[in-house]
């Protein structure tokens, strides 16, 4: 998730493909991204 972040951040990206096998499958974006880190930093909070 951080190398994800980062790609985000230094490349300007808002979308990155997510392959497998050479095949693409889905993409993240960088709201995926806030909020997986959002859900991990308040999991405790619930």
């Amino acid at each position: 998730m951080i190398a994800v972040a980062e790609q985000f951040i230094n490349c300007g990206r808002r979308r990155i493909p997510v392959v497998e096998d050479g095949k693409l499958i889905g993409q993240v974006s960088r709201k995926d991204i806030l909020r997986a880190v959002n859900d991990f930093i308040y999991k405790d909070c619930d």
